[in-house]
């Protein structure tokens, strides 16, 4: 196997035989991991099970609760602080809802509390597309739509016991045209930025690539306005995913949904002031034919990603790429095809201390499932060499410049 190939896959579990929709997978403690989905009748569920360091993963799931009975379209979830965990979520459109968050408690083992600790509903209603992110202490900050299509940020507490504030502490409007899924991301210090779909184009949700940022102090005061901003797509950029990649380089992960259902990654710089450079860094086509909802995960502390999406014919699909440290991406190392009949919003997490990935998704039938395949990190050194005094230099495949000490030879 080569930099970035990726093996066949290596077990899976079936967590829900009846319906699963917009799985999000975490890593919980040791060998135990959770989804948040909807479920049956698009309630809110929450599964955990297994997976060990060679990818195998537990032959049933350990528990399961059902957060919402009513519905709870694409959660996300996080760690609050021990065992509690914040879940966030919106309701179908059609029916004027607001975001809601419950918490909830998983142990180490993966046993779930017998009932929601806390819930809370937003002020804004026909909201959609929540991702939640950590500020400081007992603050978290939610990015979601709201009505009129707007791009809102608000702040929240959340105690370690799972108790959630009875009302936002500040919001903060950053988008006034479009704004579909959003992906609030942390940076540095104060500052955070969102990817998000926005300024509609023609068609259901073919929108331009945005970016912005903006200032959360640690009490969950928002800054007045925005940032800085950035369209890094000038065309289709549809349900994007933000990760950084080194120092103040990031890469969004997207699709063109209807424009030309491609899936691409571009990098960009996101200075620690907030300031966003002018120009996008590097843009890289992951699939030429089909790419929805895509995934994105770090594999460790290379410079590899692996990228999840829903593919041609819904197949579910992973391929890798390299990132440099400088947002040079490289063609498509790896590829695997994980699911050849249903692999619809797949969610990826990387397992601990390993090269392996599991990949959470919506399968045939409607059914949840997980999977695991193992990503190679073995590759040949390629481009020009020299010996510079002591070290050996190369610039390797994608164009990075490296170096390997040595000692002097007589």
């Amino acid at each position: 196997m080569g930099l970035g190939s990726i093996s066949a896959v290596i077990d899976s579990l079936e967590f829900d035989a009846g319906t699963c929709g917009y799985p999000h997978i975490i890593h919980i403690s040791g060998e135990v991991y959770a989804v948040a989905y909807e479920g049956v009748d698009g309630d809110g569920w929450l599964a955990t099970f297994t997976i060990d360091s060679a990818g195998n993963i537990g032959a049933a799931v350990i528990d399961t609760l059902e957060f919402d009975t009513v519905v709870a379209a694409h959660p996300r979830i996080i760690n609050v602080s021990g065992t509690t965990y914040a879940i966030v979520y919106g309701v179908e459109s059609g029916l004027s809802p607001p975001t809601k968050i419950v918490t909830v408690d998983i142990t180490a083992a993966g046993q779930i509390g017998a009932a929601v600790i806390d819930t809370f509903s937003s002020a804004a209603t026909s909201t959609s597309f929540p991702t939640i992110v950590h500020v400081s202490g007992d603050y978290f900050a939610v990015a979601h739509e709201i009505s009129g299509n707007y791009g809102q940020v608000f702040t929240i507490t959340i105690t370690a016991a799972g108790d959630i504030g009875a009302a936002e502490t500040d919001t903060l409007i950053f988008e006034t045209t479009t704004c579909d899924y959003p992906d609030i991301i942390f940076i540095s210090g104060t500052t955070y930025a969102v990817a998000y779909a926005g300024g509609a184009l023609s068609g259901n949700f073919s929108d331009i690539g945005r970016l912005c940022t903006f200032d959360i102090q640690t009490n969950g005061q928002i800054g007045a306005a925005v940032i800085d901003t950035l369209q890094y797509e000038t065309a289709d950029a549809f349900s994007p995913r933000i990760i950084q990649v080194s120092g103040s380089v990031y890469a969004i992960a997207y699709s063109q949904y209807n424009l030309a259902a491609k899936a691409y990654v571009a990098t960009v710089t996101i200075n620690v002031d907030g300031t966003i450079d002018d120009a996008v860094i590097d843009t890289q086509e992951i699939d030429a034919s089909d790419g929805g909802t895509p995934s994105i995960v770090k594999i460790g502390s290379s410079n590899l990603f692996a990228i999840g999406y829903r593919g041609v014919d819904n197949d579910g699909f992973i391929k890798t790429v390299n990132i440099a440290s400088n947002g040079i991406i490289s063609s498509v190392l790896g590829t695997l095809e994980f699911d050849t009949a249903d692999g619809l919003t797949p969610s990826l997490v990387l397992v601990p201390n390993t090269t392996i990935v599991a990949v959470a998704y919506w399968g045939v039938d409607n059914d949840g499932w997980v999977k695991t395949a193992g990503i190679s990190l073995v590759g040949e050194l390629t481009g020009v060499i020299a010996v510079v005094q002591t070290r050996l230099h190369y610039v390797d495949a994608y164009g990075v410049e490296r170096f390997i000490e040595g000692t002097v030879v007589t």
